[in-house]
């Protein structure tokens, strides 16, 4: 077995090789190597078309090798011959009888394959020996498409005499001629109209602006008749694209600069939406071009969403655009710096979101204000202390932030810092707010957040810094209820629809937080007003080792809820017989 592998690497090696008398001496020593396969179904034949061994090929045709066997993708040497562009070996397979319209698993045909400018020698030698021209393949391509693509108007121009359907489209419902065009062939465009393509204005004008071509724009205009509303449609796509050429084009037209797609998104919108500093464009020159001839540059989406924010919401680490110099051409033109979305959200709580604290000076430094609210009530710096930027808080507070502020539901920046922020953050608010158990609408504290949150790094702060671990909230809650009752938290809700939920993780992290709270003083039998104590909790919810741990720190068993049940009750009720067991070891 082991000589036989070994046969078999040394001839496929000296095929690679181009060794043709070694292959010659190793079939000549054992014929039945003629027909091996290598892993992928690669026979001799397939090998030494691959590599462009010509005279290996014929030895093996000669030899008698199979002709039309598939490797594993249903590719047949005669597939690889026209790929490599190999007409000698083309020629050699078809004149000793392989198949010209053999196909691969995709459907392809060997007519398929071609992939070189210069292979139109070989297509016509298959068509010559029956290869069908109108054949698809499983993306719906004829050998037209195909050449079309490659950009060979020979090629082309032989397929149409040959009888390829000129108005045949693939199964996504591209034409030849769209091809054409979104390819910028204008040649090949001229020769299918010549032959008869039928023209779809509006898809033409499409891929036109798209390619950026004013060459295909203006031939297109020969073609049919394009009006002033067709070339306003247009608009946004070259926008989009920073065309600038074809914007200056357009907006020769009686056209309306200040049009809106389907989202509310103008010509201005979009050109800035697609700025990318990693795709090389014009894209300052198009912002330009457009606010000079009259783009509003207040002009918000169906989101209420301006250019204006779009700039910042493209500040991330992977975009480095030039924002600043966007911003002031933005501002030239009027631009409201302190504009809002729908969520009540100007550029600057945006630029807080992008931890972009550049960004941030910049906006303030140009009118943006400190102190502005959104829908929720919620300022700059409340963001600020949301996303936990330490750097951008202490930037804002020198600016004269107000830090006492709440939003609608009475959270202080301190309840929103704890949501994710370190510790590094929770101390600097509270050295400057000083006030730990803060309470809103709901009288949550800081500490019942982070607990709600499952903000460890934030727990052990708080409590460190003389957090009440018994504080009650308006349902009678301590934070120590909160982290029993994990799986009811809104927040909890979110990660399991945002598909983040890792049920391991957050039952073992509640568990150190229900222990590190307990530790440090968590009354483990304040019941809440319906008289429950977090021992019902960890009961009903089926949470045994919540319930071994309130045990070992005293919790009663007995304790009856409103409704005259007491912990023990429910594990019996409910049928769980390893809490059972959990109860009647703490009983012995």
């Amino acid at each position: 077995m082991e000589n036989r592998q070994n046969q078999y690497s040394e001839i496929f090696k000296a095929i690679e090789k181009g060794e043709t008398l070694k292959v010659k001496k190793l079939i000549h020593q054992n014929s039945d190597l003629i027909n091996i396969e290598d892993e992928k179904g690669d026979t001799l034949l397939h090998k030494a078309v691959k590599y462009k061994k010509i005279d290996i090929a014929r030895f093996l045709i000669d030899q008698g090798i199979k002709l039309n066997v598939s490797n594993l993708k249903g590719e047949k040497p005669l597939h690889y011959a026209v790929e490599n562009n190999c007409f000698e070996v083309v020629k050699y397979l078809v004149d000793h009888g392989a198949d010209v319209n053999v196909k691969n698993n995709l459907n392809q045909r060997p007519l398929h394959k071609f992939t070189r400018q210069n292979c139109l020698e070989i297509v016509i030698y298959l068509i010559k020996n029956g290869a069908d021209v109108a054949v698809q393949d499983v993306y719906g391509d004829t050998p037209l498409h195909r050449a079309i693509i490659l950009g060979n108007i020979e090629l082309v121009k032989f397929l149409l005499e040959k009888g390829a359907n000129v108005d045949l489209k693939n199964r996504i419902g591209k034409s030849p001629l769209y091809l054409a065009v979104i390819n910028n062939h204008l040649s090949i465009l001229k020769l299918l109209v010549k032959h008869g393509a039928k023209i779809d204005k509006n898809e033409l004008l499409y891929c036109a602006v798209k390619t950026g071509s004013m060459d295909l724009i203006s031939y297109i205009s020969e073609l049919t008749d394009i009006s002033n509303k067709d070339l306003e449609m247009m608009l946004p796509l070259a926008s989009a694209n920073h065309h600038n050429q074809i914007i200056k084009y357009i907006l020769q037209k009686d056209v309306n600069i200040n049009m809106k797609d389907d989202e509310g998104k103008t010509p201005l919108y979009l050109t800035i939406e697609s700025a990318n500093s990693k795709i090389k464009s014009n894209y300052i020159e198009t912002i330009k071009l457009l606010l000079e001839h009259g783009a509003d540059p207040n002009i918000a989406d169906e989101e209420g969403i301006t250019p204006l924010h779009i700039v910042v919401s493209n500040l991330y680490q992977e975009n480095d655009i030039d924002y600043k110099k966007i911003i002031r051409l933005l501002l030239q033109y009027k631009a409201n710096i302190n504009v809002r979305d729908e969520n009540g959200n100007t550029p600057l709580f945006l630029a807080i979101l992008r931890n972009n604290i550049n960004a941030v000076k910049f906006l303030i430094k140009n009118n943006a204000l400190l102190n502005i609210e959104n829908r929720l009530g919620q300022t700059p710096l409340y963001t600020a202390a949301l996303v936990g930027n330490l750097e951008i808080l202490k930037f804002l507070i020198a600016k004269g932030a107000n830090m006492h502020v709440k939003d609608n539901n009475d959270n202080s920046i301190l309840h929103a810092a704890v949501q994710k922020a370190d510790e590094k953050v929770i101390k600097y608010i509270l050295e400057k707010i000083g006030n730990i158990d803060l309470r809103n609408k709901d009288q949550k504290t800081p500490l019942h957040i982070a607990v709600e949150y499952k903000n460890e790094k934030a727990i052990k702060c708080l409590i460190e810094n003389g957090a009440d671990v018994n504080s009650l909230d308006i349902d009678g809650e301590t934070p120590l209820y909160k982290a029993i009752n994990f799986k009811n938290h809104l927040h909890t809700l979110y990660l399991i629809l945002s598909k983040r939920y890792n049920k391991d993780e957050t039952y073992f992290t509640y568990l150190k937080i229900t222990k590190l709270l307990i530790e440090n003083g968590a009354n483990v039998n304040i019941p809440k007003k319906t008289g429950n104590t977090p021992l019902h909790v960890a009961v009903r919810a089926n949470l045994p080792e919540f319930v071994h741990l309130l045990l070992e720190y005293g919790a009663d068993i007995n304790i009856q809820n409103t409704e005259k049940e007491s912990p023990l009750e429910i594990a019996v009720k409910q049928n769980n017989s390893s809490i059972v067991e959990i109860f009647r070891t703490f009983q012995k």
